[in-house]
């Protein structure tokens, strides 16, 4: 009842009575990029990520081939935004079962007293994708161990973590797993644990690729779940998968959902990109803006970078960079400035 109570205070304090905190992701250089560009207010968040491992990028450089990761240079770049972390945790959940990286975990302890701001962990993020191979029942001790070990670490300043469970919310998921929808409460730790129910976002909302549900479907499902549990939902991950709007064109992701990835580009307007997946998206968000208090876009030249550029191992990403083309640029800056979003000061 105490963190339940404290969470309710903190999302009055933190989005300013019913405001959404924007937060963008999710290298460093793009992030850089995004406010550099002039046009924009500074993020109310910014994401990267680290692994419970090796907390690598943590407080030094990293590169996975999917940009530049530093959180402390976020902390010392952006001194009023929050700050979102990815903890990566495939083939990692025995370590943490059973003590081996306690240290890491008090490592992380102390970060996040250092930063003395608001710390967003998705803790073994996209816990129901199937390229994560997350057993439920060692998930979900390993969400309650950590947990429950950084907010004794943290000891008076617990308050500043908030704990994200995070569903990948994936039409892809669906059809990789031959049409089985996965039952996302297997995996959930419990309300004592969770303080954020968290989604992926990729896909344009009312698609369909193949029998699969569509992305705004699986995403109602997650907060459906979230509005039962009395949870706050953040939208950790979000991006125009296979928009390029730099080209602006449109390509094939995965030869699971639509075909060879980025094959059959197709030329797009600003304008025919902006309503096929952002106008969508938007409305998903304000339709629920009940429960979705944080929304964290990823504004990435994807195709530049090697894990998710050609061949296509990953599938096809594009650019989904808002500021690179003046039409949707502005599009964005009138949405993000309407009186309901949360930025950086």
């Amino acid at each position: 009842m105490k963190r339940l109570l404290f969470l309710m205070l903190a999302l009055i304090f933190v989005n300013l009575e019913g405001k959404i905190l924007l937060v963008i992701g999710q290298d460093l250089d793009s992030v850089r990029e995004y406010v550099r560009s002039g046009y924009f207010p500074v993020p109310g968040g910014v994401t990267t990520y680290t692994d419970i491992a090796t907390l690598n990028g943590l407080y030094n450089d990293a590169d996975w081939g999917a940009g530049l990761i530093n959180a402390k240079k976020c902390l010392e770049e952006f001194p009023n935004s929050a700050l979102v972390i990815g903890l990566y945790m495939v083939n990692m959940l025995d370590g943490v079962i059973s003590g081996k990286y306690d240290r890491q975990i008090e490592i992380l302890a102390e970060f996040i007293k250092e930063a003395n701001r608001l710390v967003y962990l998705r803790i073994g993020y996209e816990f129901d994708g199937i390229w994560n191979n997350y057993d439920p029942e060692k998930y979900k001790a390993t969400f309650r161990y950590i947990t429950e070990k950084l907010r004794d670490f943290l000891g008076d300043k617990k308050d500043l973590l908030f704990t994200v469970w995070q569903s990948c919310s994936s039409p892809l998921n669906v059809i990789l797993r031959n049409y089985r929808k996965p039952d996302i409460s297997l995996w959930y730790p419990g309300d004592d644990y969770v303080d954020f129910v968290g989604l992926s976002w990729f896909l344009p909302a009312n698609e369909r690729y193949r029998k699969a549900p569509s992305q705004k479907e699986l995403a109602e499902e997650v907060v459906a779940f979230a509005r039962f549990h009395k949870k706050p939902v953040i939208i950790a991950e979000a991006s125009p998968q296979g928009y390029n709007l730099s080209e602006l064109t449109r390509a094939n992701i995965s030869p699971v959902l639509d075909g060879p990835a980025g094959e059959k580009k197709v030329k797009k307007t600003p304008e025919e990109i902006w309503n096929e997946w952002f106008k969508p998206f938007f409305e998903f968000v304000y339709e629920n803006s009940d429960v979705i208090k944080v929304v964290a876009y990823i504004n990435a030249d994807w195709d530049s970078q090697p894990m998710w550029g050609p061949p296509y191992a990953n599938g096809y990403w594009g650019d989904s960079r808002v500021q690179i083309n003046p039409v949707i640029r502005d599009l964005w800056l009138k949405e993000i400035t309407k009186p309901i979003w949360k930025h950086g000061e």
